[in-house]
């Protein structure tokens, strides 16, 4: 029992002990006991500054610090918690990227005077800093700054940066220029009128003067039909209606070569009998050589 006892108390201290500590490293530098001097901050170090860890500033108090770090690092002030302070701006907290112990409105990258917690991530502080406190009131008040020593972004760094998002714009750039371009090429092209394939066939003329199929069962042994590939052509000078005979049939495939002219002296032949004539005339099956 008083063995437990003993290695109970033992870690509370322990526990406790080492929360005093973490307590005490978050408020590093004090201001009330360095005014107007220099104070060296370690590289790769945070913490806080204030006036006094353990109390208020004085009514009417003014007082600046400068802090500096190793070359290559920077100070970088993240956090003004001024909570504790009065509310009517007759105290005021000033931040100087340079060593000016007379930090003011004009100088200073950023001031603060009014109650609440104030971030300054977009200013880019730099190897030496000054925090200046100027009160101008009758009450106290409580402040606290967070800290942080840092590696400082080389020039190569940043122009590195630069050069990846110039390339990376102009990239967009170009793609949106070649889909605008290439639009406009579609939009340029003409409508193409492709007409439809089609076969070749005979014209309407020839196709009404052409006989109908019909089924070898059905018809007449004299009946002559035209042979794959043939269709019917009328000779000159009969008419454009239906023929029942005397029919002429050519090969399209084949040119057709003009007719010839008899000799001079040998007479023009007969003309065709009328179309009522040419219907009674007898029909003859072609010979074949």
């Amino acid at each position: 029992m008083f063995l437990r006892l003993a290695i109970l108390v033992a870690l509370c201290d322990s526990v406790l002990s080492d929360g005093y500590r973490g307590l005490a490293a978050m408020f590093t530098e004090e201001m009330y006991d360095k005014c107007w001097t220099e104070v060296y901050l370690s590289a790769d170090r945070t913490g806080y500054i204030t006036y006094h860890r353990n109390g208020q500033y004085p009514p009417y108090t003014e007082c600046a610090v400068n802090y500096y770090t190793d070359s290559g690092y920077v100070i970088s002030l993240e956090a003004f918690n001024l909570t504790a302070m009065p509310n009517d701006c007759s105290d005021y907290i000033f931040a100087c990227n340079e060593k000016d112990f007379l930090c003011d409105t004009d100088s200073s990258s950023v001031h603060y005077c009014w109650r609440g917690v104030h971030y300054s991530h977009d200013v880019s502080w730099g190897q030496s800093i000054t925090i200046r406190l100027f009160s101008d009131h009758s009450t106290q008040g409580v402040y606290s700054i967070e800290y942080r020593v840092e590696e400082a972004k080389t020039d190569g760094d940043t122009i590195v940066y630069i050069v990846v998002g110039v390339i990376a714009a102009v990239c967009v750039l170009v793609g949106i220029i070649c889909k605008c371009c290439r639009n406009d090429d579609d939009d340029d092209i003409p409508a193409m009128n492709i007409p439809p394939v089609t076969t070749r066939s005979p014209n309407a003329s020839t196709l009404r003067n052409a006989r109908q199929f019909v089924p070898e069962s059905e018809r007449n042994s004299t009946e002559f039909i035209s042979p794959p590939g043939l269709v019917y052509i009328p000779p000159a000078g009969y008419p454009s209606a239906p023929a029942q005979g005397n029919l002429q049939w050519y090969d399209l495939q084949q040119p057709i070569r003009a007719p010839l002219t008899p000799p001079v002296g040998l007479g023009r032949e007969p003309p065709p009998p009328p179309y009522d004539e040419a219907l009674q005339m007898p029909r003859k099956q072609p010979t074949t050589s």
